[in-house]
């Protein structure tokens, strides 16, 4: 029975996460990270969206479960910019889970055909993508 009352004592003293706030939060971010592809024209560009929207030690896992980090990967969307669509269009998030302390959201989208599995953790006040994984 103390057991109980420690477990329901330590659940009511734990913050609440609003997973639809949260998703609110994160399909914004994929706004951002839209627009800002889509008016980026430079080294530069590719840069500060990594810089703003990733972590430091962001990594792609390809289909074969190859991981790549940002330096190996910074090149091709760079070249990506020569190539961009005349229009990107808007990707709902297809499924959204988050870790029980509220600071993991796992995301699954498809973008140009391809469907992810995106890691994002919370950074301060703001969420960051750490994991791109395809699938």
């Amino acid at each position: 029975m103390l057991t109980l009352f420690v477990l329901a004592a330590t659940l009511s003293s734990s913050p609440a996460v609003d997973i639809a706030a949260v998703q609110a939060d994160i399909q914004g971010l994929y706004e951002d990270i839209r627009q800002m592809k889509a008016q980026s024209e430079k080294a530069i560009d590719v840069d500060d969206l990594h810089d703003v929207l990733y972590t430091a030690d962001w990594t792609f896992v390809d289909k074969t479960g190859q991981s790549h980090s940002w330096m190996e990967m910074r090149q091709q969307q760079i070249d990506a910019l020569a190539h961009k669509p005349p229009q990107s269009f808007y990707q709902p998030i297809k499924n959204l889970s988050l870790s029980s302390d509220g600071a993991t959201a796992v995301v699954i989208i498809t973008e140009n055909g391809t469907t992810y599995k995106d890691m994002w953790v919370k950074s301060g006040d703001s969420w960051k993508m750490k994991t791109r994984r395809e699938i």
